[in-house]
């Protein structure tokens, strides 16, 4: 798998610059890799999660080109290079960046590079550049110091587009057809500063603490989640796990491009995930629950199972089911819903999710909006699930209404409902023409308590991909979360990750509440 690593300080006839990187896990498919004793060979890369071999932003913090560029935008771009040989590069080399033909920085990156790993520059800042079409360029082994197999593919070039004004953010927006925005390009916030003559706004190179990333470390994090989830087992007798399955030539994180390439995947991932059971049905394995559109399993095991998942070569992950709690603010005025409103947006025609303690569809305030019911609870125990007759799954009427009042948080989500699309004589929620698609996925864990697990709102999840064959689902919303999180948590749960992407490719936002209880540096599970 490939693996991220930082370039180390160095000099050139330019300075060079510091590499910053954080680790991330990513799945290959068996034979993707050359033979080991092959040369190496250095090439400009696209990491997983990148929109890019090279990303052009006017933002930090991300890996995603910027739709819109302007010439008043401070520009960053992200790059990187594997070795994709089968033998490590042992002699340092340079990269080089260029924008329009104009050497912009030399990096001088240290050896080894093992192979299948890579290097990648994070946010180095390009300045400001004038309106029209500009050409950026990373060459590996700029000075031809590495033997190589292949040394015609050293080079990548991309174009990008510079507009020539900057536009508010409160732009004029007005109906058209089903809810398009017609914003108002007009110019009006000054004029911009357009060129820095070819070398970095600011002239500084940007620091940061130098980590070693790639296999050796992703398998080190790997063994650590495993080593907790082995403790606890021994210390509780079982655990409960999802676990990521390789089906064919795509891994568990592969996310599909709809909801017919979902059901026609469906069957693949049955499969993969019977053999599974097979295989484990000696170890005394409890069954949760088989996804429908993602290849993953929920079960709960002893360490003797957690250890046969650990060792099977089709399992690609393994990820506690955990738990949340849920979480809830408001407030339509100071997000500008009335000025929505007034311009014809109020989700007139669509469908929003609501993935909560269920929602109450005889309430005046929501009278007439529940559309679709479903409900995902106890995780597998049906003594803890809060679904009708005590099952673990229903989309039969009345599965969306709320859990027992006398269970704390059980009016949670008819609020959250409320917020999102409530219709009242006095005051709305936010889309408030919206249908609500309610979907219990909370259960019982004491005397008075709720939380859900990791498994059932993930399968809310594939129940609302289920239902975009028969609505306009504009979002699904999940106020809940758990533990925080410093940054990016998608290698924490690969399954939660996998049922968002599903979404998101059928046009479906995961929303989902920041949770932070006031930090200003984390983000909670699964908002993170």
């Amino acid at each position: 798998m490939p693996k991220r690593e930082r370039f180390m300080r160095g000099k050139t006839g330019l300075q060079a610059a510091t590499w910053t990187a954080a680790v991330l896990l990513a799945v290959a498919s068996p034979g993707s890799y050359p033979s080991q004793g092959e040369p190496p060979n250095l090439r400009p890369f696209q990491p997983p999660g990148w929109s890019d071999a090279i990303v052009v932003s006017n933002r930090q913090g991300d890996n995603i080109d910027s739709q819109v560029l302007q010439a008043s935008d401070r520009l960053y771009v992200d790059f990187a290079v594997i070795n994709a040989g089968g033998s490590p590069v042992s002699a340092p080399f340079r990269i080089n960046l260029y924008v329009d033909g104009r050497l912009i920085q030399t990096f001088d990156v240290p050896s080894p590079l093992d192979p299948q790993a890579y290097r990648f520059r994070e946010d180095y800042p390009i300045g400001r550049w004038g309106t029209g079409t500009h050409t950026l360029r990373i060459v590996a082994d700029a000075g031809d110091s590495v033997a190589e197999s292949d040394e015609s593919d050293n080079e990548y070039t991309r174009t990008i587009i510079v507009g020539g004004g900057c536009f508010p953010l409160a732009a004029t927006v007005l109906p058209r057809g089903g809810g398009t925005l017609a914003p108002n390009r007009d110019p009006n916030c000054g004029e911009a500063t357009v060129s820095i003559n070819g070398r970095p706004a600011g002239g500084g190179v940007p620091g940061g603490a130098l980590k070693l990333g790639g296999e050796p470390v992703v398998r080190a994090r790997r063994s650590r989640a495993l080593a907790a989830l082995g403790a606890k087992a021994r210390l509780e007798d079982r655990v409960r796990v999802i676990v990521g399955l390789r089906t064919g030539l795509r891994s568990a994180v592969a996310s599909v491009g709809g909801l017919q390439e979902a059901r026609t995947r469906s069957p693949l991932i049955a499969r993969t995930q019977q053999s599974l059971l097979v295989r484990m049905s000696g170890h005394g394995i409890t069954l949760i629950r088989r996804f429908k559109f993602i290849p993953y399993v929920a079960m709960e095991v002893d360490k003797a199972g957690l250890e046969a998942l650990s060792s099977d070569p089709e399992v690609v992950s393994i990820e506690e089911d955990r738990t949340v709690e849920p979480v809830l603010a408001d407030s339509t005025s100071l997000i500008g819903a009335p000025d929505a409103w007034s311009q014809g947006f109020s989700g007139s025609g669509q469908a929003v999710a609501i993935l909560d303690t269920g929602v109450d569809k005889h309430h005046p305030f929501l009278s007439g909006k529940v559309v679709s019911e479903a409900c995902y609870s106890g995780g597998g125990d049906a003594e803890q699930s809060f679904c009708p007759g005590g099952v673990t799954e229903s989309t039969t009427p009345g599965s969306g209404m709320p859990c027992p009042p006398d269970f704390s948080g059980c009016f949670h989500g008819t609020a959250v409902a409320g917020v999102a699309a409530g219709d009242g004589p006095d005051f709305s929620g936010v889309a408030r023409d919206a249908h609500i698609i309610a979907i219990q996925v909370f259960s019982r864990c004491g005397e008075d308590c709720t939380t859900s697990t990791t498994s059932d709102w993930v399968a809310g999840l594939e129940r609302v991909l289920e239902l975009s064959a028969d609505f306009d689902i504009a979002a699904a919303n999940m106020s809940f979360g758990g533990a925080l999180y410093k940054g990016v948590c998608d290698a924490a749960s690969p399954a939660a990750k996998a049922a968002m992407d599903n979404l998101g490719a059928a046009g479906i936002a995961s929303v989902v509440a920041s949770a932070n209880n006031s930090s200003s540096t984390e983000i909670t599970f699964p908002a993170c």
